[in-house]
């Protein structure tokens, strides 16, 4: 059976409220107290959401790539792999841009830039987070994402094995100096306190360098998600003076008529009592 919050978030925005507000009444009406309840509350989608869910319903199979992508990418930065981790973070780019492109091509109207940021906020924090994936993936999102991060970044901090390097031979092929051999010969064998002190430091500093990295990366989707919301702000300023002066306009228009109904009524009164008086000078004679 289809669910009817499905169907409801694949209408055009504008016909939202109207068909869930009638879907509630007929689920009441049928006697399923529970589904009026929960379709009653759900909540009518923004810009970046509609245009979202168009994505997951047109544009499916794009979608899952873009998921799919976020999967190799954590998996890439658990393995620390330089190589890979350039190639995909190359292609997310470029995934990112096609979706964004597609929903242009899905939209009723002209997309405002501040909603195009606000869609690339959602599908990156669908690249990011496995969550907001399936949220994404659902088609029934009320307002955008903004997941931020790699959530296994921290997990990929190098082993003892990775890190301790100290302790293995030069290249093949490159043979040590005879100064780094005297050195090597006349140096004090490392004690294992020292060696466990040795690869703690290094782990922490990895962890700290992981930590940094992420840091940056967070800034960097706040510091949209911040200007997102400024040119929403100025949006909806620019719409209030709007509304505002709409509204002077109209009690305007509004003082006009009733000054023209006011003149029509006394006109009206000035005619009926000339035909009073024509009546009456008819009737002496």
């Amino acid at each position: 059976m289809t669910d009817p919050a499905d169907d409801l978030y694949g209408l055009p925005q504008a016909e939202f409220t109207a068909a869930r507000d009638a879907a509630a009444r007929d689920a009441k009406a049928a006697g399923d107290k529970m589904l009026a309840a929960r379709l009653a509350k759900l909540r009518k989608p923004n810009a970046v959401a509609w245009l979202a869910n168009q994505l997951v319903r047109q544009r499916r199979e794009a979608v899952e790539q873009l998921v799919d992508l976020g999967d190799q990418l954590r998996a890439a930065t658990t393995r620390l792999d330089g190589e890979q981790l350039r190639r995909l973070s190359t292609r997310q780019h470029e995934v990112v841009a096609d979706l964004v492109r597609q929903a242009h091509e899905l939209a009723d109207r002209p997309v405002a830039d501040a909603t195009e940021r606000g869609l690339e906020q959602t599908l990156r924090s669908a690249l990011a987070d496995p969550a907001a994936a399936d949220e994404l993936l659902a088609g029934q999102l009320s307002e955008g994402l903004s997941r931020i991060g790699f959530t296994s970044l921290l997990s990929a901090v190098p082993t003892d094995d990775a890190v301790d390097t100290s302790t293995q031979g030069a290249p093949a092929g490159k043979p040590r100096s005879k100064a780094a051999a005297v050195a090597g010969e006349s140096a004090k064998p490392e004690t294992a306190a020292e060696r466990t002190e040795r690869k703690a430091e290094k782990r922490l500093q990895a962890a700290a360098e992981a930590a940094r990295k992420q840091a940056e990366a967070e800034l960097a989707d706040a510091e949209a998600l911040l200007r997102t919301a400024r040119d929403t702000v100025d949006a909806l300023r620019q719409r209030l003076d709007e509304a505002y002066e709409g509204r002077a306009e109209a009690d305007r228009a509004v003082q006009a008529a009733r000054k023209r109904l006011q003149q029509a009524d006394r006109d009206a009164r000035l005619a009926a009592r000339g035909l009073t008086d024509v009546s009456v000078r008819a009737s002496d004679r």
